[in-house]
């Protein structure tokens, strides 16, 4: 159990040289990125989110729900510009949480971001084929259904949709082709869709009416935020900038500008059409669907809905071509480290690109847009999306607070390969800093008193210092006693505990905020004892990590407000998975099941983890690999 343990919690670490090389194409610029970032996130749903939220749950104040709801993403937003700069690599969320967690939480995560961005890609391709099946009043749809019949079953789409299956495929065809020409398709669908949301915006304000803001608020404080939580999902897919890190530039830098730039735009187009849909028409007879066209209707100018139909037919191709781009750059990163089959990373020379995962990826979503029914697979969205926000933010955290300096590429691996659920060293990332050629007389304390703490916070360890003493006085030194320079093992293992605490106060308080709320509000003394204990040992933990000593490391971007940015990300992120229905755990569970047998039965003995243990002649890892295999 002990060696499997090391297995599933070692860490990846690179040199700079191993952080800059790729096999990939660097051709894509900072705008690049941001365009990337705004078409995948903004897409179609600015037609139709803006007009659903606005007449159902917050009415005109769905400005202020899409505000908070940008704030949140935005928290999302800035760890992930934090890690693009620290470790600018293929995969996202997987890669992140590989260096800082370890190898079974970077599989879990790669895996679901897989399953997110596959479902999210044939949802709009199918949406794609109805909205143009709407426009041409279903001629293609009736005429499959007349020569090929229909699908009887509930969570099967009425008939083969061939239209988006083959949307998807002269997609995945662009996507084989690099990514510069990946990045061409794209500004035209997004600059076109930018056009189409400005002219609705100046349009919308010419026939303003400041009449329909008279009740503002018709839904209340709750209306509000529940329609920011609705609105929280309008932002996602930030992350596909993240995501295509060894294809950028200058990553360091592109990263985070672009991160922060699309994020910005994207508030800045839903605000506008949030603005002048509901000064254009009364919020409570605006449609559940088409609501910017109705309502331009209702102003009578019906020209502008044709307009509006470009839009939307622009903003669903570029959120379908985004949603299919990082999906074969997430099998490449996971392939190249072996914890999926390693075909998955080869790159064709001429197009820069890995073509088996392009195809095999873009296949396999063509065919569930082409059988699934739309709503079988938006269900399946936001849980992916979600353990990856809390996973990055979790991992910023860990990583800020670690022991280490920045030092100069040597050439060399300064880990050997493990990590046991992150209590012995983590891994080190190094980055050039001409300011940091030479280490600083604080580093240099910090590592020795590092070097001493480890031989006694690692349980795996056989190596014990009897002079040391003991782990529990250490920890209580490190939170009770004054605050020291640069951080330490010790340090360290007090905001892991803390870290765990706070994550299960949260999971705690929020159990009693989503499903205890009548018994809390009718004063059940049970229900408010459990949420005063965990709101008590929640904001506990907040102040111990708070007081532990950062990591002095020089990164181009740092989140600002350590700890409680990446904790407030956490805590709505946990929120918002437990908003989730039942039927999508289920299927996310179904889902790990067939990820954890190719993860046993292929990654943990192929990872590429495995060659370094080889080359040290680490027989309990042997020992481990030959046990798995028989």
């Amino acid at each position: 159990m002990e060696r499997l343990l090391k297995a599933f919690f070692r860490t990846k670490h690179f040199t700079t040289a191993e952080v800059d090389e790729t096999k990939l194409k660097r051709c894509l610029s900072t705008f690049d990125l941001t365009a990337l970032g705004i078409g995948c996130t903004l897409g179609a749903g600015v037609y139709v989110v803006t007009g659903e939220v606005a007449k159902n749950q917050a009415g005109p104040a769905i400005v202020i729900s899409f505000a908070i709801a940008a704030v949140a993403s935005l928290l999302a937003g800035l760890c992930y510009a934090e890690f693009g700069a620290r470790v600018p690599k293929a995969g996202s969320a997987y890669i992140y949480s590989y260096v800082s967690i370890g190898e079974l939480c970077a599989f879990v995560i790669g895996w679901n971001m897989l399953l997110e961005y596959i479902m999210g890609a044939a949802a709009v391709g199918k949406a794609w084929s109805d909205f143009f099946n709407s426009l041409c009043h279903d001629c293609v749809k009736n005429f499959f259904i007349e020569h090929l019949g229909s699908l009887k079953l509930h969570w099967l789409s009425g008939y083969p949709d061939f239209l988006a299956f083959t949307f998807i495929m002269f997609l995945t065809i662009v996507i084989i082709c690099g990514a510069a020409e990946s990045s061409a398709l794209n500004w035209v669908f997004t600059i076109l869709n930018l056009s189409v949301i400005l002219f609705a915006t100046v349009a919308g304000l010419v026939f303003a009416e400041a009449k329909n803001w008279d009740n503002f608020a018709p839904y209340g404080f709750h209306g509000i935020m529940s329609g920011a939580a609705t609105c929280f999902f309008a932002f996602v897919g930030f992350d596909v900038i993240a995501t295509s890190g060894e294809e950028a530039k200058n990553p360091r830098t592109a990263i985070p500008r672009a991160t922060v730039a699309a994020l910005f735009i994207v508030f800045v187009a839903y605000e506008s059409i949030s603005v002048a849909l509901t000064l254009m028409m009364p919020y409570n007879k605006l449609p559940d669907h088409s609501a910017l066209a109705t309502a331009f209707d209702y102003r009578g100018f019906p020209t502008a809905k044709y307009i509006v139909a470009v839009g939307a037919i622009c903003g669903l191709s570029s959120s379908a071509l985004d949603g299919i781009f990082p999906i074969p750059r997430i099998l490449y990163a996971m392939a190249s480290d072996r914890l999926i089959f390693s075909f998955f990373a080869k790159i064709n020379e001429r197009t820069g690109t890995p073509v088996i995962a392009c195809a095999v990826s873009g296949l396999f979503t063509a065919l569930l847009a082409m059988f699934l029914d739309l709503s079988a697979l938006a269900e399946m969205l936001s849980i992916g999306t979600l353990l990856s926000y809390t996973i990055v933010s979790i991992s910023v955290i860990l990583l800020r607070y670690k022991p280490g300096s920045v030092i100069e590429d040597t050439g060399a691996q300064i880990s050997d390969g493990t990590d046991e659920l992150g209590l012995n060293e983590d891994v080190e990332i190094f980055e050039e800093s001409e300011n940091h050629s030479k280490p600083s007389d604080d580093a240099i304390e910090s590592e020795k008193t590092t070097a001493a703490a480890a031989t006694t916070t690692d349980p795996f360890s056989s190596n014990k210092n009897s002079s040391s003493p003991p782990v529990l006085s250490r920890v209580i030194k490190c939170i009770l006693g004054p605050r020291l320079d640069g951080p330490t093992e010790d340090s360290f293992l007090v905001v892991k505990i803390a870290l765990v605490v706070f994550i299960l106060d949260t999971i705690g308080l929020q159990c009693c905020l989503v499903w205890g709320m009548d018994r809390l509000t009718s004063k059940d003394p049970l229900v408010i004892v459990i949420f005063v204990l965990c709101l008590m040992w929640m904001l506990l933990a907040v102040d111990v990590i708070a007081r532990q000593p950062e990591s002095k490391n020089t990164l181009t971007f740092k989140v600002p407000f350590l700890p409680f940015l990446p904790l407030a990300a956490v805590f709505i992120n946990i929120f918002l998975l437990l908003e989730l229905q039942t039927l999508t755990w289920i299927r996310f569970a179904v889902w790990m099941v067939i990820g954890m047998a190719i993860y046993l039965s292929y990654g943990v003995r192929y990872s590429t983890q495995n060659d370094e243990i080889v080359e040290n002649n680490d027989a309990s890892y042997m020992e481990l690999i030959n046990s798995i295999e028989d």
